[in-house]
């Protein structure tokens, strides 16, 4: 299966196909739209790194490395909660700023329980989230989901 990344990443010993923001092709059957293009600051402008959000199908979106908001409306939002570049308010404002109709947390493996239940807790409140139905992350949990005669599972609490 070919991999789709960054016209700007360095992945050294693997061959990808590189894409700019506003590229679409289509993988394992999804159209796909690559947005915005560098992954968010960490600490003084470091990294300043190739980074993609993929819009997929025109309804699911996740933002890779950033909290870049596209311009079209979006169901599902991949929401990303913790990384050495991400305060939860960004998280909470992200979701806010994209409006979509449900979310779901990603970018959580480093997050201890105590630590997912007040990001959860932050991030499932009405408001702020008013427009969104998020789904709290919970690694031991998952939700199966079919989309265009495709199955998958994105991780989620009962």
């Amino acid at each position: 299966m070919p991999v789709h990344a960054p016209a700007d990443a360095d992945i050294p010993g693997l061959e990808v196909n590189g894409v700019s923001a506003g590229a679409e092709f289509t993988a394992a059957g999804f159209r796909i739209r690559a947005v915005g293009g560098r992954h968010a600051f960490i600490y003084g402008g470091q990294p300043d790194c190739a980074n993609l959000g993929y819009v997929i199908d025109d309804a699911l979106y996740h933002p890779g490395d950033s909290l870049h908001v596209p311009e079209q409306e979006i169901e599902t939002l991949l929401v990303p909660v913790h990384g050495s570049w991400l305060k939860t308010v960004e998280a909470i404002d992200f979701v806010k700023a994209v409006a979509p109709q449900r979310a779901f947390a990603i970018h959580d493996a480093q997050i201890n329980e105590r630590g997912l239940g007040s990001v959860n807790g932050w991030l499932t409140q009405r408001p702020p989230t008013a427009t969104a139905t998020c789904a709290p992350a919970n690694p031991s949990e998952s939700e199966e989901y079919r989309h265009n005669g495709v199955n998958g599972r994105l991780r989620r609490a009962g």
